[in-house]
């Protein structure tokens, strides 16, 4: 049984192969262990998608683990930063595991981002939300969570991925 260092040195080089088999229109960033942000044209238009990759088989593939966001929606995550900086140093009052914190990110398409404590850690969810017809927001399965040093390493990532938009925008 290979340990889990080894495999993820396994994933990079499969994430190398895959890399090169994608269309030149598309970057991908190592976000934290298995997480990757990708910078994609997705039909004629430019999208952020942060997701989870497992090895399957030898082979390094997307999961249905993550969510894709708009430029503008991709802007309003950044934006919300040091709302999420707060939310991940607050205490919470008491030591459950019910604590959550939401970030309103973009109303209209129901994205948002919450923090929210897990057996004794602190969890940032980027996740999309769906209305019910009683005016209830209910989670999608069209997100991702990550650490908090995840979270800061994806935010940290917004100037390479500022250049990445701009050179596959220049090719429309």
């Amino acid at each position: 049984m290979r340990n889990s260092a080894h495999q993820f040195i396994c994933a990079i080089s499969c994430y190398r192969e895959v890399a090169k088999e994608e269309k030149e229109s598309t970057k991908m960033y190592i976000v934290e262990r298995e997480t990757f942000l990708r910078v994609l044209n997705d039909s004629q238009r430019v999208v952020v998608d942060a997701r989870k990759f497992r090895l399957f088989r030898g082979q390094f593939k997307a999961t249905s683990n993550g969510v894709k966001m708009t430029l503008d929606e991709w802007r309003s995550v950044l934006d919300a930063a040091e709302a999420v900086r707060k939310a991940i140093k607050m205490e919470a009052v008491d030591d459950t595991d019910e604590a959550e914190t939401f970030i309103e990110v973009d109303s209209e398409d129901f994205l948002r981002l919450s923090v929210k404590m897990f057996k004794g850690m602190k969890y940032v969810h980027v996740r999309r939300y769906f209305r019910t017809e009683d005016d209830q927001l209910l989670p999608t399965r069209q997100g991702i969570t990550l650490t908090g040093e995840g979270y800061e390493s994806l935010v940290g990532r917004k100037d390479i991925i500022k250049g990445d938009i701009e050179a596959i925008q220049s090719l429309f």
